[in-house]
């Protein structure tokens, strides 16, 4: 029978399992790509799996989501859309909590109940709405199709009163819009930000400006709106950026980028416009904890002051840091005429000082770059949308290889663990296993069901989000 010391020591083993760390590196808690670097060393991970094989657990999800699931000991946080957060046991993948996020939350109890009925009528008059542009559709198509029969109904006028109806819902509808969740982006969706953990306490962030902490026991601390749904790059609806925990501050990319304090949720500053979709990533440089931005910010998280500006510029993802250098790599104009692509490294020691030119610049193949780049062991590894998979040194910047693997839809990012790297199609769920190195080879193929989050992995096990489910792989 085992002592209480062997528990405790079992159970930090446990907790340093679930917290992935680079040394270096800046995060104060486990959410996007473990730490943030997506290097997951201290595992013996799978590398076979199939819907059969090598299949600890699986656990159906209520809805589609792209969060990355975060091991907490053995607590494992994913979302669902539209505004969902469960937590699941790690060991056998049981549900034990699920928590929804509404913008009516936010609001004091007084207001809250104010609103509950006006919500409930907003709820018949969507459906009402829906009826009633699809009776409008139909009845044009008649119209267009055949001509009028003497003594029967003008489709027409019941056109203009079915116009005069819809026009009054949908008035009835907007001045509820701020407390209902719209429809969402079907790939994007509200339910993408990873969310971050101290060890005690979850913190989450959707796409309808909600940001909430939990205990572990699925109990609210506290929940805050940030305001409207910001426009994405490319895309009007949704959100992806995910929230991190650095410096004793939980940075929030929504909207703008800003700073709250874990404790309460309230604002401790605000930078300017964050207008992209791809995370921030902690830094640390001359004693100072720093978050970088997509669009070349690198900021002071005491306070919010600029350190650095214009140091470069991505789309889709955002940039990436170790002891040493920020990097920035992917595509640099959305134009699909002109998809661009390059990588470059920084050294944080001198952006802290005021110098911005970069230490190397590589191009990199053209298209678009939805994965985020990783580091490891002196190589920077990077794969575009359509699966161009390409080395460099990361000392130099000097291509070490590039290889094609006909992927269709790269937005999984590359994760490290053990001596593997791991690349996903999310289109057909498969998952090439590479041991890393400066000319990796390759170890497996597998495939599971089509996803876009990016698998978290602890000791012998990857945990993984598809569409439809999260599935525990390993021993």
């Amino acid at each position: 029978m085992p002592t209480r010391q062997h528990i405790r020591v079992l159970v930090t083993l446990v907790a340093a399992l679930s917290a992935p760390a680079t040394p270096g590196h800046a995060s104060d808690g486990v959410g996007w790509r473990g730490d943030g670097s997506g290097i997951y060393p201290a595992t013996d991970p799978p590398t076979r799996w199939s819907p059969t094989e090598g299949v600890v657990w699986r656990t159906a999800m209520p809805t589609w989501g792209n969060a990355s699931p975060v091991l907490v000991g053995d607590r494992l946080f994913v979302q669902a859309e539209p505004t969902t957060l469960l937590c699941l046991r790690a060991s056998d993948g049981k549900l034990l909590w699920s928590r929804d996020n509404p913008y009516i939350d936010t609001l004091a109890p007084a207001e809250r109940a104010a609103f509950a009925s006006r919500l409930a009528r907003a709820e018949v008059a969507q459906a009402e709405l829906e009826a009633t542009h699809k009776e409008i559709a139909s009845l044009k198509r008649t119209l267009r199709k055949r001509k009028r029969v003497e003594g029967e109904e003008d489709p027409r006028a019941r056109v203009e009163a079915l116009s005069q109806q819809a026009a009054a819902l949908k008035a009835e509808l907007e001045s509820t819009s701020r407390f209902r969740t719209p429809a969402t982006h079907d790939i994007i969706g509200y339910a993408s930000s990873t969310p971050v953990s101290d060890g005690r306490t979850v913190y989450t962030l959707f796409g309808n400006g909600v940001v909430a902490a939990f205990d572990l026991d699925g109990q609210r601390r506290w929940i805050r709106w940030l305001g409207h749904t910001p426009r994405m790059n490319g895309n009007p609806d949704g959100h992806a950026a995910s929230p991190l925990l650095i410096g004793g501050r939980l940075i929030v990319p929504y909207g703008v980028l800003q700073a709250l304090d874990p404790a309460d949720g309230l604002v401790t500053w605000i930078s300017s416009v964050y207008r992209d979709f791809g995370t921030p990533t902690a830094a640390h440089a001359g004693g100072r904890d720093l978050v970088a931005t997509p669009d070349g910010r690198l900021l002071d998280v005491r306070d919010g002051s600029p350190v650095a500006r214009d140091v470069d510029e991505l789309y889709y993802v955002g940039p990436l840091a170790d002891a040493r250098r920020l990097y920035f790599a992917g595509s640099t104009d959305t134009s699909s005429q002109n998809l661009r692509a390059t990588a470059r490294a920084f050294d944080l020691a001198a952006l802290v000082s005021g110098r911005r030119d970069p230490v190397w610049s590589t191009p990199l193949e053209m298209g678009r770059y939805y994965a985020s780049p990783l580091v490891r062991d002196g190589v920077f590894y990077a794969i575009s949308e359509s699966g161009y998979f390409s080395g460099l040194d990361a000392e130099s910047g000097r291509q070490l290889f590039m290889e094609n693997l006909r992927f269709r839809d790269t937005k999984p990012s590359i994760a490290s663990a053990g001596p593997y790297l791991y690349l996903s199609d999310a289109e057909d769920g498969r998952t090439l296993v590479y041991r890393a190195g400066r000319q990796p080879t390759r170890v497996a193929e597998n495939r599971l069901e089509p996803f876009r989050a990016t698998p978290f992995f602890a000791g012998s096990r990857m945990y993984l989000r598809t569409h439809d489910a999260t599935w525990c792989i390993g021993r």
